[in-house]
């Protein structure tokens, strides 16, 4: 019998069948005793080949606790985090979800999870640099870290430098460099490649930002847990450098902008731009999209530069579920189960787990997963990483809102200091401290 699946809007509820598992692997399981039928929720988000892992992990995690059925929802990135914030608010989220690449308790509300500290969870493979980000100040834990990449890496397609006859950057170039470099590609071209992806035109799959600019020159992203963490001429500092470059050709126009999307039509994989940013666990997906050598580097680097060292996706428990064990069972599996790190491999970024990290070693690295692993070291051999950045509460309406401010200024429907206004005044409506 095969696994079955239906979609429903965005998300697929599959109806989850049995297969062979291998043996355990690691300690620090969660006990339960039940032996009624019980039904978990688990939602992610990501790409084909990341379903099919996780609906692979998840059968055999069924095979070894036939008393458990897991219903899996899931679907792409975009409206991942509005959705599962609208399930909160109506009290209706899955029992295990995935969260995002920010301290997750500033993104959705995180007195909604269950504190992870009173399970049995071995813990022992994790940096305690990374788990340190996933407790609040009462020792409460949020969730266990899938992926623990470090925030700040771009997209090159090498094969079009090459044809354009240009030459790869320095891992340590700067702003500055990358502005350079854009521009050569789309004068190179004969202005049929634009140089990177326009990051302050509201690209719609991005968070508001750009971030990694925001941080390299303003030490900050755009919000903190407080609210609108840059000035008025720091936003138009920002505006105004894109603008440039927009203007000259050296980053994509507002049509390419607005369309492009994280995946098959990635404006890097239809040669639309030859630079774009990432996150570093999305690289596989890009690389399998195209005939083109794509390579990773590091975000340029600006009078800051601190990389933050992000805790990536990870797994949480609803505050809510009927079945709190049965739901440490289940991450308990995903985080700590040999079997587990084989099937899933890469496809959420550099594991978390150091253990999963070494299986992966052992049995050979594919060439994208050895390009995740040498950026990863390189950016903790040569950046400041921190774990500090945080964002507000109501990030997510407020990065709809600014995206939305960002195109029609990348379209020419307002000025840069109208935009700024506009961001400014949306802060403030939602609250926010603005300073």
């Amino acid at each position: 019998m095969k696994t079955q699946s239906r979609w429903i809007g965005f998300i697929a509820i599959g109806m989850l069948v049995l297969m062979t598992v291998a043996p355990a692997f690691g300690a620090g399981r969660p006990e339960t005793t039940a032996t009624e039928q019980v039904t978990l929720r688990y939602s992610w988000w990501g790409g084909e080949s990341r379903h099919n892992a996780f609906l692979d992990v998840l059968d055999m995690f069924m095979e070894e606790h036939p008393h458990i059925r897991v219903e899996a929802e899931y679907g792409g990135f975009s409206g991942y985090r509005d959705r599962l914030s609208a399930q909160m608010a109506a009290n209706n989220q899955p029992d295990v979800f995935m969260s995002g690449h920010l301290p997750p308790w500033d993104i959705l509300p995180w007195d909604a999870r269950k504190d992870l500290s009173q399970f049995d969870l071995d813990l022992s493979y994790y940096d305690d640099t990374l788990m340190a980000t996933f407790y609040a100040p009462d020792g409460f834990l949020i969730g266990v870290p899938q992926a623990g990449g470090v925030g700040g890496s771009y997209l090159i397609n090498a094969t079009l430098l090459d044809e354009l006859g240009l030459e790869l950057p320095s891992m340590f170039w700067t702003w500055d460099d990358f502005a350079e470099l854009a521009q050569s590609v789309y004068d190179a071209s004969g202005g049929t490649v634009y140089g990177a992806l326009d990051e302050a035109g509201g690209v719609p799959y991005a968070n508001a930002g750009p971030p990694h600019f925001d941080i390299s020159y303003h030490n900050t992203t755009i919000t903190n847990e407080n609210g609108l963490a840059l000035t008025a001429d720091q936003l138009r500092f920002t505006y105004e450098w894109w603008g440039r470059l927009r203007e000259s050709g050296a980053v994509s126009p507002a049509d390419i902008t607005a369309q492009a999307d994280d995946g098959a039509n990635s404006p890097i994989v239809n040669r639309d731009v030859a630079m774009l940013p990432i996150a570093m666990g999305s690289f596989s997906r890009f690389q399998d999209n195209t005939p083109d050598t794509l390579v990773l580097f590091p975000a340029p680097a600006g009078p800051n530069e601190p990389f933050t060292f992000g805790p990536g996706m990870s797994y949480q428990i609803s505050a809510h579920t009927a079945h709190p064990q049965e739901a440490a069972l289940l991450i308990a599996f995903l985080t700590n189960r040999r079997e587990t790190g084989i099937r899933m491999g890469t496809e959420v970024g550099v594991p978390a787990s150091g253990m999963y990290r070494d299986l992966l070693i052992e049995q050979g690295l594919s060439e994208a997963e050895e390009a995740m692993f040498e950026l990863q070291n390189w950016i903790i051999a040569n950046r400041d990483v921190r774990g500090d950045i945080t964002v507000h509460a109501r990030y997510n309406e407020f990065r709809d809102l600014v995206r939305a401010e960002q195109q029609a200024m990348a379209f020419g429907r307002q000025t840069i200091d109208q935009t700024v206004d506009a961001v400014v005044r949306h802060a403030r409506n939602l609250g926010m401290n603005v300073r």
